[in-house]
């Protein structure tokens, strides 16, 4: 019908004051086979398109773009797409891409963090370095776990399920954020496009429970003052970081 839907979704976040992201896969090209366009695409095809349309996505009209999230990462294959993001990824956050401003995903859904948890990791970011992290990293490349609202469902949905109560919520984040990570609580659509309002409702309730949880301080981090952390030897090579209680 002529809409721009990612016009209206950006231009709705900002009225609002959510910084919006784009959620995108370099490895699939099935918008662009016969079924979708005039013909199936070459991967350096694909390639080419990426750049295209990436530079639309992030850098036209509908920026500015707080993340880029790659499915998957990149395909090795993508050239130029690489370089693209060489070039300009340090304008947004990019998950799933470590050369330039990147956050790493924890390897589930579920919103568990797997310890040890670093903040760091080292090239070629494959395996356990993008579960654990590797407390020796030379890129600074932190986790993010991410899990639904409602316990199964990402996309489009008629909520059969129901949302989770604050109490696991509450649950998740620490887990997560309390783990050192970064929490993503997916909230999907349902089928016609409007968020379940049930689902809207436990988002404010797990939200008006952190703030009562976290009020206060729960440690003084005031590291300017000197002192409020003191690191100790514990075997080897391991710093344990003793944090002054308020």
């Amino acid at each position: 019908g002529g809409y721009d839907v990612l016009l209206e979704f950006v231009e709705a976040c900002r009225r609002f004051s959510v910084q919006p992201g784009i959620f995108y896969t370099s490895h699939c090209n099935a918008y662009n086979t016969a079924a979708y366009g005039p013909r199936d695409l070459t991967v350096a095809e694909q390639d080419e398109f990426n750049v295209v349309q990436l530079r639309e996505l992030m850098m036209g009209k509908y920026g500015p773009m707080l993340e880029l999230w790659l499915d998957g990462g990149l395909n090795p294959q993508h050239s130029k797409t690489r370089q693209f993001l060489l070039d300009n990824g340090d304008r947004w956050v990019t998950h799933g891409f470590p050369e330039r401003n990147g956050i790493r995903w924890v390897g589930n859904e579920a919103g568990v963090v797997r310890q040890p948890n670093w903040g760091a990791s080292s090239p070629p970011f494959k395996g356990s370095d993008l579960v654990h992290g590797d407390p020796f990293g030379t890129v600074y490349y932190p986790p993010t776990a991410d899990f639904p609202m409602d316990g199964a469902c990402w996309m489009w949905t008629n909520h059969t399920a129901g949302p989770r109560t604050t109490a696991q919520l509450v649950g998740k984040f620490t887990g997560t954020s309390g783990q050192g990570a970064k929490m993503v609580l997916n909230i999907a659509p349902m089928d016609f496009g409007a968020l379940n309002q049930t689902d809207v409702a436990a988002y404010k309730r797990f939200g008006s429970a952190l703030d009562c949880l976290y009020s206060r301080p729960i440690v003084n981090v005031t590291f300017a003052q000197g002192g409020s952390m003191i690191p100790r030897k514990q075997g080897g090579w391991e710093l344990v970081w003793d944090v002054g209680r308020s």
